[in-house]
């Protein structure tokens, strides 16, 4: 028989229908000791391996039943191995005497989670049942010995996540907190001197910049992208105002701070280059005048010269060459974003799954701060080029539709480096969460004003008294008027038209469907996202922080990787090669 085929006929050797193993399957779940004790006192050692290690094997359907009748509602949770029952549905008896007999706490899932990640996916799909979990976590590291905890902490599911990393990403802060306070493993040392307590916990391999570092797979990083439930969570809270946490957090500040300011004062001193570039008129002062054809072809291009227009004057030469190093940049800044996007979208990393818009708290940053930095650099970019020219931007539509995204995406691609600023940063917070609700009323706003802008379009130009009217002579311009009049800066009474009643009418309608109604529910949603940003105010604050922190270390933090080790040793404790935060409790009489 081959290697393959023995292997799987041994596994098929711990398998246990639960048609046959139900008492088994019973007792672990109930927590029956006396049957667990009787059962396993008088089995065969080989029949004991199977009911110790073995897998249950149950339909689909038996498993929604199972987790229906314990938790409520049935989700996909893969939990077959004995061991693991007896933690979810806290049999600590059970879970006690099936060690003293030799279960196997190191055995996967079929999934390949090891107990510690079924712990934290039951917890993740059951909210209520995090703190029982937490509970029986601890109970279950106080039964195994140090080896097996280090394994147990050390091991990678199928996303490749320790069990520290899993909790973060799934927003179970409390299982998180307990893992990493377990003694020898992160909580490496404890040392008691007067009325201090002192706790260094290592933290090195989400630090060092190494082939090896787990960086990206931060706790940190992971809190960063959590979703909008996990953020409301008192949990998340309590651990972001944990003092270890709030030192690792004034960590990552101290290392990447400085990247932060110069990349924030790089973008500021680009943007006010580029628009000083866009005001420059020493080329066509050097000429002696707008020439006559430009002239013509643009009448307001005497603008140029008009008195204060710009006090910055470039020579050709020097717009030449800081044209060319705009450029190099903007492009050199969209290859990065553009390799940045592209990862996130093919790599299918677990930590990346924060970006669907649905579920990410920081969703809306992320795409928002790097959406409008690409348009920046692209506008910029084309800007730089055609001004390095010799030539001012002409006057049409793609030049003033370039302007326009030029001048907003520039200032709005500082709001990463202005929310770093206490209290500013909290409004410019609350107007990006706000950006999801205005989009939404934007097409309900748009679904409801259209049938009223055909309408005043066809009626005002057929029963015009007065020939064609200007204002609603298309689309687009009838689009514009009708947003006038619900803004009540356009009257509808100074058209000379037949059947004015009718158009009156119809204005009255659309102000209490559009202007009153839909503007005023406009209002009350934006007021209750505020109340509920409002509420997790310090909690927002933290995570958008972090994430600034960690845009910065991704980009620039193998290139300041000697400064970081040097802030590190500075900061934080580092000792053989090892790098640790170190916590000083008072200790309580």
């Amino acid at each position: 028989m081959k290697l393959t085929e023995r292997s799987e006929a041994s596994a098929r050797d711990m398998t246990m229908s639960l048609d046959t193993y139900r008492d088994w399957h019973k007792a672990i779940i109930t927590d029956n000791l006396e049957f667990t004790t009787n059962l396993l006192a008088g089995l065969h050692p080989a029949d004991k391996e199977k009911h110790l290690n073995g897998c249950f094997v149950y339909s689909d359907s038996e498993t929604r039943r199972v987790l229906e009748r314990n938790f409520g509602r049935a989700v996909e949770v893969q939990c077959y191995r004995p061991l693991g029952l007896a933690v979810v549905f806290g049999s600590r008896n059970v879970l006690r005497v099936m060690l003293e007999h030799g279960a196997d706490p190191t055995r996967r899932e079929t999934n390949q989670d090891t107990i510690l990640h079924m712990i934290i996916s039951v917890a993740s799909s059951y909210d209520n049942t995090e703190c029982g979990l937490t509970e029986m976590l601890v109970y279950l590291m106080s039964l195994l010995t140090k080896q097996q905890q280090k394994w147990l902490l050390f091991s990678e599911n199928a996303l490749g996540l320790r069990p520290l990393e899993e909790a973060a990403r799934t927003g179970c802060m409390r299982i998180l907190r307990t893992i990493f306070q377990t003694p020898g493993v992160y909580l490496t040392k404890e040392i008691s001197s007067g009325m201090l307590h002192y706790q260094w916990y290592d933290v090195t391999e989400y630090e060092l910049v190494s082939g090896s570092s787990r960086r990206g797979k931060s706790p940190l990083a992971f809190i960063t992208y959590m979703t909008s439930e996990a953020s409301e969570k008192s949990d998340t809270k309590e651990l972001l105002s944990w003092k270890p946490f709030q030192h690792w957090y004034n960590l990552k500040m101290a290392c990447n701070m400085p990247a932060l300011v110069v990349w924030s004062t790089y973008r500021l001193m680009l943007s006010l280059i580029v628009m000083a570039m866009m005001t420059d008129n020493s080329i066509l002062a050097k000429l002696g005048g707008v020439p006559q054809d430009e002239v013509l072809l643009y009448p307001n291009a005497s603008f140029y010269y008009c008195a204060g227009y710009t006090i910055v004057s470039f020579s050709p030469t020097e717009t030449f060459l800081v044209a060319i190093i705009i450029a190099i940049c903007g492009l050199l800044g969209m290859a990065i974003d553009i390799g940045e996007l592209l990862f996130v979208l093919v790599s299918h990393r677990p930590e990346f799954e924060w970006l669907q818009l649905r579920r990410g708290n920081l969703a809306i940053s992320f795409w928002f701060s790097r959406g409008v930095h690409f348009l920046f650099l692209l506008s910029s970019a084309i800007a730089t080029i055609r001004i390095s020219e010799n030539h001012p931007l002409g006057v049409d539509t793609i030049s003033d539709v370039g302007r326009l995204v030029f001048v907003i995406s520039a200032f709005s691609s500082l709001f990463l480096f202005l929310e770093l600023i206490p209290e500013i940063g909290f409004y410019i917070l609350s107007i990006k969460r706000m950006l999801k609700d205005l989009f939404y009323f934007f097409l309900l706003y748009m679904v409801c004003v259209s049938p009223f802008v055909l309408y005043f379009m066809v009626f005002v130009n057929t029963n015009s008294k007065q020939g064609c009217i200007d204002h609603f002579y298309s689309y687009s311009q009838s689009f514009y008027t009708t947003f006038l009049v619900m803004l009540n800066l356009r009257d509808l009474t100074k058209y000379r038209v037949q059947n004015a009643v009718v158009l009156y009418a119809t204005h009255m309608i659309f102000v209490f469907v559009v202007a009153i109604l839909l503007v005023n529910f406009l209002i009350a949603t934006m007021s209750e996202s505020g109340f509920r940003i409002s509420k997790k105010k310090e909690v927002l604050i933290r995570i958008e922080r972090l994430h600034a922190l960690f845009t910065v270390d991704t980009w620039f933090g193998w290139i300041s990787k000697k400064y970081q080790y040097y802030i590190l040793r500075k900061v934080a404790r580092v000792e053989n090669g090892r790098v640790y935060i170190l916590n000083v409790e008072k200790i309580d009489l």
